[in-house]
């Protein structure tokens, strides 16, 4: 009977233990989700309309983001898209 008791609470305990480490697991994952992918597409958003301008609204470039976006082949800098290239790095 002393047994049966001790095991009972030691398959309890496991039981617990997993439970904590699972839900501690799922936070870390939402947590690394919200910040690593769902930031990074408000950031390039916001970069993006930081680097875009409309006829109303000129912005101020230092160089032309049709020559940064560019190929490397035709003197650009190859960044593409930020939020594939951000992906890309996420996914290394």
């Amino acid at each position: 009977m002393f047994l049966l008791k001790k095991l009972s609470s030691m398959l309890i305990w496991l039981g617990v233990e997993l439970v904590v480490t699972f839900e501690i697991g799922l936070g870390i994952y939402e947590y690394v989700f919200y910040v690593f992918v769902l930031m990074s597409v408000q950031v390039a958003k916001e970069l993006k309309a930081l680097r875009s301008g409309t006829n109303n609204n000129r912005k101020l470039h230092w160089i032309a983001w049709d020559q940064v976006l560019a190929d490397k082949k035709h003197g650009g800098l190859d960044i593409g898209s930020l939020v594939s290239l951000n992906f890309s790095l996420l996914l290394k």
